[in-house]
Formats: structure tokens, sequence, C-alpha cells
């Protein structure tokens, strides 16, 4: 039996780890929160990725009838890879299942692991490398399912490049760089850290780094965790959360221009 609010599918079933879950945990609200980002950045109209599997493909199984919120090609580190996002009926915990018992039956290596609001998969097809990231939406049993596939190629170079931080962007002394992801088309780009700090600390030099830059403080979503600042047609958010372990934080960034208003 898998503890409560925690399951988990893999080509065999086991139990999740007590640091596993509370890494779960503590990484939710700042997963939660760079996702919706990304969502929001993501040109809907934008059909530059199809998976074309037709009606073989899982994720479609799930709602043939929903078309995707969002398609987009997107560089994360090194490598390129497809991304199309979608509200799915259930919850997260039945939405990866599903997916996941669907993927095993067409052959693929396949792993999910899901809590109450967030879970994430991974699953190896066909020289492909599918990740999975499903969140909880409202309070109705539907989730926003993140799908990001690439090549085997393109996933090794995700994995072994380490990017660099775009200028501009704000970096914590210590911290290092783990994921940058980044959409030329919409100017968008996501940076994930991690520091050994306490978040309160970290969120407090990036502020007063942001604001020496000529950053604005803006929205009221400053906060023990985030802060939202803007400089003229750029727009940039910080959350820092705790890792759960050894009083390591990560550190998201978000920074994206925004489109000019056109003259009166």
């Amino acid at each position: 039996m898998t503890p409560a609010g925690h399951q988990r599918t893999a080509l065999g079933s086991g139990r999740t780890s007590p640091s596993a879950r509370q890494r779960m945990a503590c990484g939710s609200k700042a997963a939660l929160v760079a996702l919706w980002l990304v969502a929001a950045a993501l040109p809907a109209p934008a059909l530059v990725f199809s998976p074309g599997r037709g009606d073989s493909d899982p994720v479609r199984g799930l709602a043939p009838d929903a078309q995707p919120a969002y398609q987009a090609t997107l560089q994360l580190n090194g490598g390129t890879g497809g991304v199309d996002v979608r509200v799915c009926p259930g919850s997260v915990a039945a939405v990866l299942e599903r997916l996941i018992g669907a993927y095993r039956e067409q052959g693929a290596l396949a792993f999910c692991q899901s809590g109450d609001r967030l879970g994430w998969g991974v699953v190896l097809q066909n020289g492909r490398v599918i990740r999975l990231l499903a969140a909880q939406v409202g309070q109705r049993p539907s989730c926003l399912l993140f799908r990001f596939e690439q090549s085997e190629q393109n996933f090794t170079h995700s994995e072994n490049e380490t990017p660099a931080l775009p200028p501009g962007l704000p970096a914590y002394p210590g911290s290092r760089l783990t994921w940058l992801l980044r959409n030329a088309d919409t100017g968008t780009s996501l940076a994930f850290s991690s520091a050994t700090a306490h978040p309160a600390e970290v969120l407090g030099y990036m502020h007063r780094a942001l604001t020496d830059a000529g950053w604005t403080p803006t929205l009221g979503a400053r906060d023990e965790t985030s802060g939202v600042y803007l400089k003229g047609s750029e727009l940039m958010c910080v959350t820092v959360n705790s890792a759960g372990k050894s009083g390591r934080c990560v550190i998201t960034v978000l920074h994206r221009r925004l489109k000019a208003k056109p003259d009166a």
C-alpha cells in the first residue's frame, strides 16, 4: 500500500521513500507557479509542434474532443523539444495512472509519481523521451497536463550541456543553474537554480539586486517566497522554495519581454 496522498506507477510497483515525498511536497508550489507562467507565455495559435500519433496518442485518449491549449517548440538547456498543454478530466493521480498504463500497452518504458495536486512521469518510447507533468486545476476533478517530448539526442543535449544564464537575469552567489527553458517566439526564458541558503535570504538578495538594476516590484505579489518585477517592457518573476534537504532551496526566475503597446 502506498502512503496516503501519494501514488507511484512504474515498470514495477513500490513505495515512495519519505525523502522523495518530502522533496515533492516542498517543490509543488514552485513547480506550479513556474508551469502556469510558462503556459501563459506560450502562443496559443502556434501549431509548430505536433506529436503526430493520431488516434493512438495516449494523451488524446484522455480527452478525445479536447484540442491542445498550447503547442510550441522550446529549447531546454542545449536541446530542443515540443510541448503541448491541455486540460484533462480526472485527478492528477488518475490522469497519470491512465497515461502510464496506455503508454506501457504500446510497449514503452514508463514511470510516474503523483501527489494530491502535482505529479510527474517519464516515458521512453521509440527513441523518444517524453516528460509528463500534471497539476490540479481549481476544485473540480480536472488537471492541466504538460507533455514535453524530445528525441534521445536532444534529451542528451538537455541533460549534459550546462546552460548559461541569459544576460540581465540575477544569480544568487554560489547558486548552480540546472535548467534553462526558452521560447524564442515569445521572448520568454525560465531558469531553475539551486543554492544552499534559506529561501528568505535568497529572495532578499534577489530583490535588492533587481531594484538596484532598475526593476520595480509590482502586482503586490512579493511575499516570503516570490516577487514580480517590471522594467520597461520586461517582466521578471522570482520564486524561492526550500528543497526539503540539507538546507538547499530551488530558485525559479521567469523573464519575459512584453509586447509593446501600439501607439494611440
